[in-house]
């Protein structure tokens, strides 16, 4: 085997490992939660809004209950169908910046 064709193997199995790598990444990626943008559910939203401290759902549904989100605002909505139990969907970016608000005011209030 001439040096050209064990560059040229070399080269071939360096672009396929890379190639996994980054499947892997996009797979990682896009099961993700964190990159959610628009409207999600509790579960999904919980998970998106993690880094603003939301660390579950039941967070979450106090962080509603508590008035951090304002269905006026655009910042949740029901999309249940019946009149009885409510089903809350977030925004994502527009629960990122009412959570910035809630926990700002709570700060200046403390």
């Amino acid at each position: 085997m001439s040096d050209s064709e064990k560059l040229l193997s070399e080269l071939v199995l360096q672009v396929s490992s890379l190639t996994s790598e980054v499947m892997q990444l996009q797979k990682l990626i896009s099961g993700t939660p964190t990159h959610t943008e628009g409207w999600a559910g509790a579960k999904e939203a919980a998970a998106a809004l993690k880094s603003e401290g939301v660390k579950n759902p039941m967070k979450l549904q106090r962080l509603r209950l508590d008035g951090a989100f304002s269905e006026q605002r655009g910042d949740i909505r029901n999309v249940s169908q019946s009149e009885g139990r409510p089903t809350w969907e977030y925004n994502i970016p527009k629960c990122r910046q009412a959570l910035q608000r809630h926990f700002r005011k709570l700060r200046s209030v403390s």
